[in-house]
């Protein structure tokens, strides 16, 4: 972990801790001592050893203590919001949040600008399985495919959002949001979902090398709600809210 990683973790707990209602915290310090007291028993008159294991005795506690406070916060819904936009609830997303978006960003793009127009019978072969429709919203209005690092993403257009489907899992969807975005964990059918309502972000996006995928960067003016399913990754951009937009997604596998 760098010190920059470092220093933010420590904030999003401070920021956690300001609100937070813990629990009793863990009896620790008796067992540290023994354990340490053991651990120079053991050792005997071999004190380099001893100061080796205390070490890691020590190493063990502080992993311990962490992972304590991480369980607390998770517990508070402010905080969990806070820690999940740095450790990432959404396989495959990141947000970067207060991050400074470059004010030269072009204009939004729909599918139809960027992806190539095809069937259902095209967009399942690209899937590897049948592709699901929202309920209720009967034949998209456009079917698109674009392929990102070898990755294929279906894209169905509707009148008031976008349907992103893709069976990929090695990518990983970078997202750069002002300061000022709404940003929330949701869920959807029970899995963690992200909620960003925005003005113009950038959507960046990378392969399983880590490399930006070249002539994937794009610009989104819409909020949306970004989850896993059972087999697919989904994400809607949309002018709906969130209520309306998490109906949708409900109705998905």
């Amino acid at each position: 972990m760098t010190d920059a990683d470092r220093a933010r973790v420590e904030r999003l707990l401070a920021e956690a801790a300001r609100g937070a209602a813990y629990p009793p915290p863990p009896a620790l310090r008796a067992r540290v001592l023994a354990s340490l007291a053991a651990e120079r028993a053991r050792a005997g008159g071999r004190p380099a050893v001893a100061r080796g294991r205390r070490r890691t005795v020590l190493t063990a506690v502080a992993a311990l203590v962490a992972a304590f406070a991480l369980a607390a916060v998770a517990a508070i819904p402010p905080a969990r919001t806070a820690v999940a936009e740095f450790f990432g609830l959404v396989a495959g997303e990141r947000i970067e949040r207060g991050a400074v978006v470059p004010s030269n960003l072009p204009a939004p793009a729909r599918p139809d600008q960027f992806a190539r127009p095809a069937g259902l019978t095209e967009a399942a072969a690209a899937l590897g399985a049948e592709v699901p429709l929202p309920a209720d919203y009967g034949t998209p209005e456009g079917i698109f495919i674009v392929a990102y690092g070898g990755h294929p993403l279906v894209i169905l257009q509707y009148p008031t959002f976008d349907l992103w489907e893709t069976r990929g899992e090695s990518f990983v969807v970078v997202k750069r949001v002002p300061a000022d975005a709404i940003l929330s964990i949701e869920t959807v059918r029970g899995r963690p979902a992200y909620w960003i309502e925005s003005r113009a972000y950038e959507v960046r996006f990378f392969g399983p090398d880590g490399v930006e995928v070249l002539g994937a960067r794009r610009t989104v003016d819409r909020h949306a709600l970004i989850w896993r399913g059972e087999e697919l990754y989904y994400r809607i951009e949309t002018e709906l809210p969130l209520g309306a937009a998490r109906d949708v997604a409900a109705s998905l596998p």
